[in-house]
């Protein structure tokens, strides 16, 4: 069974390193679009199933970040919803569509690079092409 102090000082010290994160940021940021960016990545955090905690960690801040800095293009594109909505919206999506985005890049180099190494390895060993 876990212990109280490290399950309840999970939530705290995501929300330090969240807050610390967005002052950084600088500017006064605003607070609609702070309480948005803030659930949605929360929702996410607590929908994943990483079992790691740092992970969980740096999905949280990553979601947070990304989703705050996301939001302002997304709400010129949809300036009929509201900022709190644009803002979760894009702190949950930020990693579904980081994630997919990179898993696509991944496929594609690896086979880009593995049709790359057999031409080099077929010239150098080979000595002629096969067609």
């Amino acid at each position: 069974m876990p212990e109280l102090v490290s399950s309840a000082g999970s939530p705290a010290l995501t929300g330090a390193v969240g807050t610390a994160a967005l002052q950084m940021m600088g500017g006064e940021p605003d607070l609609g679009m702070l309480s948005g960016v803030v659930c949605g990545a929360l929702v996410f955090l607590l929908r994943s199933k990483e079992p790691s905690r740092f992970k969980k960690l740096a999905y949280f801040l990553i979601s947070l970040i990304g989703g705050y800095a996301v939001t302002p293009a997304a709400r010129s594109a949809v300036e009929w919803a509201p900022a709190w909505f644009v803002a979760f919206i894009c702190a949950a999506s930020v990693l579904v569509i980081a994630g997919a985005l990179l898993d696509w890049v991944e496929a594609a180099l690896t086979k880009l690079l593995r049709g790359a190494a057999e031409r080099l390895i077929d010239r150098i060993f080979g000595g002629g092409r096969h067609d």
